[in-house]
Formats: C-alpha cells, structure tokens, sequence
C-alpha cells in the first residue's frame, strides 16, 4: 500500500520527520538547558545532608558513618573530626598552619585526587588552595600538629557541597577500627536523588549515634529544593505547552493529508470492501500505511533535531527524553491516521463502485 502510493508516503515522512526534528531542537534545547540548571542548583546542595556537633557536646561517634551509608537512597557518605591546626615539618613551628581533619568512610566522588596516589589509612590529602599556604607544592611533605603527625602523599580538589575542605589536610581514617571514643564534628551526606531528601533526613537523624543526640544539628536544604522543584516546574511547563503546540500541528497536516488519500483512492477501499475486507482490516491498512511513512520520518528528524540541539545548546537532552519523544509522535501519527481510516472503512461500497 505505501509502494503504491509514494507522494503520500513520502509526505507522511516529511511531516512527521519534520515534527520530530523541531522538538528536538526547540523543547530538546530547553530539556538540555533545564538539566544544566538543575544540575547547577544540585551542585549547591540540594541532595546533601549535614549532621552536625557544633559544640562537641552530642559527642557523634565515628560508626555513625556506617549506619548511614547502609540506608538506601545514599550515594555516599563521610565523617569529619573536629578541626586541628597542622604545619609543615620542613618549614618547622615558623611555617604557616592549615586545618586538618581525619576523614572517616570511602573518599567520596566529590573529592578527587589530582596529584599523587589515593592515601591508605593514617596518610593525608592536601586540598589545591592549602599547597601554598602549607609550603608543600609537589604534594609530598609531613605535617605536624596537636595529636597530629601524618605524611602528605598527594593533592585533592573538592567539589561542593565539600568545597571548603580545599583549604585544609584530610587525614584517611580506618572507618573499621573506629573506636566508640572517636567522636565527629560533622557527618556529610549525599543522597542519589533529591525526591529522597526528606524521608532520609528522618532515617539518617533516627540511625546516627551520639552520646546526646538532642544537641546535634541537622541541616537540610529546604531552599534549595523548593528553589529547584519552582525552576523545574516552570520550565518543564512551557517545554509541554511547545510540545504540545508543535505535536498538534503535526497531527492536523498528518489527517488532512491522508483524508485527501483516502478520497482518492475510495474505489480502492470499496473494492477491498466489496471483495470481503473487514472495517478493521481496513483501518489496519491505513495504519500501516501511515507506519511505514513514519518510521524513516522519526529516525530521519531524531538525527536532524540532536544536531541542531548539540550545535545550539552544545549538549543534547537525555536518552530517555529522546526516546520520549521518538514514541509520541509515533503515537500522533497513528492517531491521526483513525479518522481517515474510519472514514474509508465505513463508506459503503456500493454508492463508491456504482457506474453512473
């Protein structure tokens, strides 16, 4: 049936190729700027998760780190110890002095390590805005304090929300052996997505262990969430108001194209009638007609609409949004193919095949 009818084929393919490739370069455009923003906002905190000790009274003991990363829903998740001041041996009492801290739990994503090798416990990190001040450019150097004596073995950057330990030396801590008398300042955590936020803010404060856990602090991103669910809300709203529009102008040309298909080949239909063709099998055939011009429309304007969106926005949207919309407007142009396809199945075929 397509074979046999190649103008209208071919315009199916256009219409819906077309429809495809302007949603993906306008809608996707604003898909790909809305996750950079999102993801721009996520980097301020909106998934973290901070138990605190300020005054070092809650006494929040070092196997809390544990029980939180047990909890589903937690990317990672890692202990701080109260800050003690640390100087370059080399440079000696004179050198200037960075915080340290001893870090308990695995080295998290949002710290990685530029120089150097991965510390093994007892061994330290310096951050990249502490090298200078501590006098130890090449990474490598020992550092001293009160209670504190630890060999640098390499040079982190940290990413937010724990950027501030770019200042300072962390200490790798062995989580495994942390003795209940080990007490933390600060317990980070990151959660895998924000909708997780609240409901882990109860499990974290129910499972952390303190010696008075009502002098903990629990700080959460309440802002920042409703800051982004406001942004995310309002720019999914006008990216559908587009799609939308843009979808319903495909399905209107898609109808009124293959009503004037069917208009012209009516004593076709009527003979399939006539010869014993169902209505469904007749609507079946208009479907599939509508199909097989949609199909290289779709993966024609897939292509066109992420080129167009990688050289405008300089990344293109999501997998499963492309996806998303690759199906919809499949669906659209199989919708607009039911009205035409009722229509040549429910016209008689005597009235079409009688000779005036």
């Amino acid at each position: 049936m397509s074979v046999s009818q190649p103008v209208i084929t071919t315009v199916t393919t256009l219409i819906v190729g077309t429809a495809c490739a302007v949603i993906l370069a306008t809608v996707g455009q604003s898909a790909a700027a809305e996750a950079r923003i999102l993801e721009t906002i996520d980097r301020a905190g909106t998934r973290t998760i901070v138990v605190s000790d300020p005054s070092g009274q809650a006494v929040l003991l070092a196997d809390s780190v544990t029980q939180v990363q047990s909890l589903d829903g937690v990317r990672w998740v890692i202990g701080l110890s109260p800050v003690v001041d640390v100087h370059n041996v080399d440079l000696g009492p004179a050198g200037r002095r960075v915080p340290s801290r001893r870090i308990y739990g695995a080295l998290p994503s949002a710290l990685m390590t530029v120089v150097g090798q991965t510390p093994d416990p007892g061994e330290a990190l310096v951050g990249v805005e502490a090298l200078t001040t501590l006098g130890a450019e090449e990474a490598v150097a020992g550092v001293v304090g009160e209670g504190v004596g630890t060999a640098i073995v390499g040079a982190f950057d940290a990413a937010e929300p724990i950027g501030f330990l770019n200042e300072s030396v962390v200490i790798a801590a062995p989580l495994q052996a942390a003795s209940e008398r080990e007490a933390l300042r600060q317990v980070i955590v990151m959660v895998e997505e924000v909708d997780d936020v609240p409901k882990l803010i109860r499990a974290v404060g129910a499972v952390v262990h303190a010696r008075d856990p009502t002098q903990l602090r629990i700080e959460t991103p309440e802002a920042l969430v409703e800051l982004r669910n406001l942004v995310q809300n309002e720019l999914a709203s006008n990216s559908r108001q587009l799609l939308f529009i843009v979808l319903g102008v495909g399905l209107l040309v898609i109808a009124i194209t293959l009503v004037g298909s069917v208009s012209q080949r009516r004593r076709d239909y009527g003979r399939r009638r006539a010869l014993g063709a169902s209505r469904s099998a007749i609507v079946l055939l208009v479907l599939a007609q509508t199909g097989a011009g949609a199909l290289p429309g779709l993966l024609f304007g897939t292509g066109v609409g992420l080129v167009i969106v990688s050289l405008l926005a300089g990344s293109v949207p999501s997998l499963a949004f492309t996806g998303g919309v690759v199906v919809l407007a499949l669906i659209v142009a199989l919708l607009a193919a039911v009205p035409p396809g009722l229509l040549a199945a429910y016209r008689d075929p005597v009235r079409i095949l009688r000779v005036p």
